[in-house]
């Protein structure tokens, strides 16, 4: 990932200890660092915070350009990252209230799964994008969702070893469609890769980075938070879930609208891939994953419905600044695109 300007002092000193300065000194100082106005769910929208977890989290996953990988498990750097943790969760918490399941773990689960994401074919981004949307605003869309999906599937692949048995296999089944079952052209990251392409993006990983708001870094860091962390599996198998039973009936919307747009048929296969395959996902998440690693485990059940409240909450966020910009004549992103 390139190293990124900063947006605060936090995220300052953190770019700094990052390319050499004392990570010691930041960790001392970084909760006094840390301005969250108001509520705690506002944390989703403190650029400085979100940026400075994004900085962190991508120490695990691919790294950060001019950055020493050694940082990875850097003590200070650590420090901070537990203490934005902390605030991380609380904020989910904040977003989606208590969650309780009864001792019918497993059959309750999958139950709230689909109450909680039934489709609303009269609402959202996905049917603004079918009817109205213009190029500008499809290609702002884009790049929202490019430091996700030129990643897809990546965090949710930490998983594997960490279940077994049904569970396992499942899991496994709808990664490798995620991957192409290993064919460079059919994974999804590249497939998203071509319809940026034909938008006139850039396709390198991160690259967005810098023009994205706090609320579409929240979503990233929510997953990574779930993902780098055993003891958040159940979370990571619902934010999961949750997306596999979103997706279909959306991308079906994205194809249309991308088509009333002109888009050739290559740009439309991402979406097109998604109509299918995530309705199969859909139903290989509720009845071997979820069904397979739940069981008859309540407090395992309410960790999968916490984490596809998450992701629910902040895509439910990132949509209503979506649709509030553009309502406006705004531009949803932070700064200009760079060329």
């Amino acid at each position: 990932m390139p190293l990124p300007p900063a947006r605060g002092p936090l995220s300052a000193a953190t770019i700094a200890a990052l390319v050499g300065a004392d990570s010691n000194d930041l960790a001392a100082q970084s909760e006094s660092l840390i301005v969250t106005p108001g509520s705690a769910v506002d944390f989703f929208a403190d650029e400085d915070a979100q940026l400075t977890l994004t900085l962190l989290y991508e120490l695990h996953l691919r790294g950060i350009v001019g950055v020493d990988d050694g940082l990875q498990w850097d003590p200070g750097l650590m420090t901070v990252l537990a203490g934005l943790e902390r605030h991380l969760d609380r904020a989910i918490d904040a977003a989606i209230g208590p969650i309780s399941v009864p001792a019918e773990a497993a059959s309750y689960t999958v139950g709230e799964l689909v109450r909680r994401t039934v489709d609303d074919d009269t609402a959202g981004v996905s049917v603004h994008v079918r009817d109205r949307a213009t190029v500008g605003e499809l290609t702002e869309l884009l790049i929202h969702r490019s430091l996700y999906q030129l990643r897809e599937a990546d965090l949710h692949t930490f998983g594997i070893p960490r279940i077994g048995g049904r569970a396992k296999a499942a899991l496994i089944e709808i990664q490798a469609d995620e991957y192409g079952g290993g064919s460079l052209p059919r994974m999804h990251s590249t497939l998203f890769a071509d319809t940026m392409a034909e938008f006139g993006l850039q396709t390198g990983y991160m690259y967005y980075l810098p023009v994205v708001p706090a609320i579409t870094l929240a979503g990233l860091n929510v997953l990574s938070r779930f993902g780098l962390h055993r003891t958040h599996v159940g979370e990571l198998i619902g934010h999961l879930c949750a997306i596999e039973m979103t997706s279909s009936l959306p991308s079906g919307r994205y194809v249309r609208g991308l088509t009333r747009l002109g888009a050739s048929p290559r740009a439309r296969r991402f979406y097109d891939e998604h109509i299918e395959a995530d309705a199969a996902h859909e139903q290989i998440a509720m009845r071997d994953l979820v069904g397979g690693w739940v069981d008859s485990d309540p407090v395992r059940g309410a960790a999968v419905l916490r984490g596809a409240a998450a992701f629910l909450a902040l895509e439910d966020r990132i949509g209503t600044h979506l649709l509030d910009s553009w309502s406006t004549g705004k531009s949803s992103l932070v700064a200009p695109v760079p060329s």
